[in-house]
């Protein structure tokens, strides 16, 4: 009686949940008049969810600023957080941890009075690991089995964590009043140690401001850092990954009188995306047949994400404007980058996506700004990635300058953060069932032709015998086999 052994598998499969467009409506009341916008920037993100059956409520919060001028010419900045809540209809449990990344793909603004409105259209994009525990077969008596190793996704979540970036900068002017501030990150490296994790990387800083003589200038103010996060809570082994989402940027300036006011400290409220995963290899029964006895095998495919690539790839992006930017330019501001696809093949990455941002710049009628989007196309060399793999690459820009007679020349830094995972099929043997053989009369020396192409163990199986006692008596026998054979079996009478 053949007696099948099983282990409980537990393999953890990445899922892409569908896209969702949320369109935010945000009015603004400012103190002066709005006779001109010059500038409106956004940066989007999710702080919270709830995971239900069938869908997740998400609640995000958008980060607004606005850049406008009254009828005489001023200057004035304004800032406004607004929150918002979507659902996502999908196949999540109630425990999934997800992670998620929001773009903005609209941004316009309108002004009646001091009332400005702006309208949104955000692009919110997550994925969450989905755990399965089946049965498989990992072993048996009185039968013949025959074993594979399989790698596979053992554990895998995603956490969001609050953290915080504080650098001291200097501005290349004496700043009068800060008009506008926004934080760019790239983490670059990331260590841990026990409940401490170190994240290295660079990061820049954009200040619009005026000088005490009215003169509005913009600084972009690159930096590196290195931080620790205390994540005690997360699970110990495996391997992290992890992106930094900037929430707002704040910044304190220390004004004293008679000295010039060019050094502050930025504070970047930053939002860590870790995925943790672990994987490892199971040795499982990949055939089986007894000797006295005819059995079925009950097989179902598993589906596992591995994690195989992380890479951080600097590249330099130069893109013409549709059109020259009139006047003498003197801010770029509000820069993002967003990929719209990927596609993997041997040892690169297809990259594809939406530059955009604002060029201000100063005319015979003062200061004016065109909104621009220019798409990109960057091939990232990427060692050990194949065409079966998937990506997930996010672009952060880390510089931004214009160039050329009449400013008609966009050139951009960016880091692109790469995770890649390969998805992997393999079949387990889930049930055994066993029936008699149907067995008739055989001659103690039997003669049996077998094919070009069949292994031993197909021939074993066939005959339900060993393959020792194939070879003992075949024993120049070779598997798989080179050409068509006759095979001598002898049956015990």
């Amino acid at each position: 009686m053949a007696n099948a052994q099983f282990e409980n598998m537990v393999s953890v499969k990445k899922h892409q949940l569908p896209k969702v467009s949320h369109a935010q409506v945000i009015r603004i009341a400012v103190k002066e008049n709005a006779d001109k916008i010059l500038h409106c920037g956004a940066d989007s993100f999710v702080n919270n969810y709830e995971c239900m059956s069938g869908e997740v409520s998400v609640f995000g919060r958008t980060n607004v600023r606005i850049l406008y001028c009254d009828s005489e010419g001023h200057i004035y900045s304004a800032n406004y957080n607004a929150d918002y809540t979507e659902r996502i209809v999908a196949e999540v449990g109630t425990s999934d941890k997800m992670c998620f990344s929001v773009s903005i793909s609209e941004c316009n603004c309108e002004a009646s009075g001091n009332v400005i409105i702006i309208n949104l259209l955000l692009e919110i994009s997550s994925y969450t690991f989905c755990e399965i525990n089946q049965p498989v077969m990992v072993g048996g008596e009185d039968m013949f089995v025959r074993f594979r190793d399989v790698e596979l996704l053992e554990h895998a979540q995603c956490f969001n964590i609050a953290a915080e970036i504080s650098q001291e900068l200097t501005a290349t002017k004496s700043i009068s009043r800060i008009l506008s501030a926004e934080g760019q990150l790239c983490v670059t490296k990331s260590t841990r140690q026990e409940d401490t994790l170190t994240i290295d990387g660079e990061g820049t800083v954009v200040l619009l401001y005026l000088t005490e003589d009215e003169q509005l200038v913009c600084d972009r103010l690159p930096f590196v850092f290195s931080e620790e996060k205390d994540i005690k809570g997360l699970p110990q082994g495996g391997e992290l990954t992890v992106s930094a989402v900037v929430k707002n940027t704040r910044l304190r300036l220390d004004v004293e009188e008679d000295v010039v006011n060019s050094t502050f400290t930025a504070e970047m409220a930053i939002q860590l995306n870790i995925t943790s995963t672990q994987c490892g290899t199971m040795s499982v029964v990949d055939d089986a047949y007894c000797k006295d006895s005819q059995i079925t095998l009950t097989q179902n495919t598993v589906v596992t994400s591995l994690p195989c690539v992380n890479a951080v790839i600097k590249k330099s992006v130069e893109q013409t404007l549709p059109s020259s930017v009139s006047g003498k330019a003197v801010a770029c501001i509000n820069w993002r980058a967003t990929v719209t696809n990927v596609v993997c093949s041997e040892s690169d990455c297809e990259v594809t996506g939406l530059l955009c941002g604002d060029i201000m710049s100063v005319t015979a009628e003062g200061l004016s700004s065109i909104h621009t989007e220019l798409p990109f196309a960057e091939r990232l060399d990427i060692d050990g990635i194949t065409g079966n793999y998937s990506a997930d690459v996010v672009a952060s820009v880390v510089g931004v300058t214009v160039k050329g007679v009449g400013s008609t020349t966009v050139c951009a830094e960016l880091c692109f953060e790469v995770q890649a995972y390969r998805e992997v099929r393999f079949g387990v043997i889930n049930d055994v069932s066993e029936q008699p053989l149907e067995t008739q009369k055989r001659c103690a020396i039997e003669v049996c032709l077998a094919k070009k192409g069949d292994t031993l163990w197909e021939l074993a199986k066939g005959l339900h015998m060993s393959e020792e006692d194939i070879l003992t008596v075949n024993p120049d026998l070779t598997s798989p086999l080179q050409q068509d054979t006759k095979v001598v079996i002898y049956n015990k009478l």
